[in-house]
């Protein structure tokens, strides 16, 4: 629920912070946080940085919502956490490909699905959309759901080695993809956290409380016990409250061709994670 709120408060964030310098702001909010909880209760949230795995996991991260947020600068928050949740649908098929597993019907189909899906929504059911402006946006969204896929693969085999709890795990990725992002804080000429208004201020702290934060270490958590089948449906919420939440904030719609596009994503993620 909290990552598919992310989507509408990017989106109007841009309005207000360059899209680099918020990322890293956002880090930096949700680093604050977890080092505040560290303090609180006596547990180490540095000690975990030392692992390379670690870092591999918060460099993945970073490339993840720096790629994410520029994409999302050319096409609408709906698009954007359809399209990027399609790393479910790629870890499937990386899965497939390099680590060997026997590819299922449901699996295959479910590529099939995703990949139909992905297509309609980026051209709208016609090849001119080749021409607009806002492929470019959908590009690097499917760019970002890539990484995402191999931040989700490298994620689930550290922590199916019981690699310390879901807190110092969390901390650790956070704070790395922090350490990682910050150069970006003052990548801008025109947009600072200096010259920041409060508008941006706010959606810089509610992205990096309740939608970086808290989901990252309710999500570690539950990867632990989760069966395939439930992560699902999980996934398909955080769509469905992106989807909603981008229609009332945003009043961004979808019509019957871009509709077709979400019923075949959805579809292809719920067979791709069985």
């Amino acid at each position: 629920m909290f990552w598919g709120l992310s989507f509408p408060a990017n989106k109007i964030a841009l309005s207000y912070v360059d899209p680099l310098v918020f990322t890293s702001l956002r880090f930096m909010v949700a680093t604050a946080s977890i080092l505040t909880v560290a303090a609180a209760t006596s547990r180490a949230a540095l000690a975990s940085i030392k692992s390379r795995e670690i870092w591999i996991l918060g460099s993945l991260n970073s490339m993840v919502f720096v790629i994410q947020i520029l994409g999302l600068q050319y096409t609408s928050a709906s698009k954007s956490a359809l399209l990027l949740n399609m790393a479910s649908i790629i870890v499937a098929a990386i899965s497939i490909l390099f680590f060997k597993e026997r590819p299922t019907t449901s699996k295959l189909l479910g590529a099939i699905l995703g990949t139909t899906g992905a297509a309609i929504i980026t051209t709208k059911g016609s090849l001119t959309s080749f021409s607009r402006g806002e492929i470019i946006g959908d590009a690097l969204s499917i760019v970002a759901a890539f990484f995402s896929a191999l931040f989700i693969i490298f994620n689930k085999k550290h922590l199916s080695q019981g690699n310390g709890d879901a807190f110092r795990f969390t901390s650790g990725v956070i704070i790395v993809t922090t350490i990682i992002l910050f150069p970006l804080t003052f990548y801008s000429a025109n947009s600072s956290p200096f010259s920041t208004p409060w508008q941006g201020w706010t959606t810089v702290i509610f992205t990096g409380l309740a939608c970086t934060t808290v989901p990252f270490y309710l999500w570690n958590r539950g990867l632990r016990l989760a069966s395939a089948m439930s992560s699902s449906v999980v996934l398909l919420f955080e769509i469905v409250v992106a989807l909603v939440s981008s229609a009332i904030v945003l009043g961004e719609t979808l019509d019957l061709v871009a509709g077709t596009g979400v019923l075949l994503i959805l579809l292809a993620i719920g067979m791709a994670s069985r």
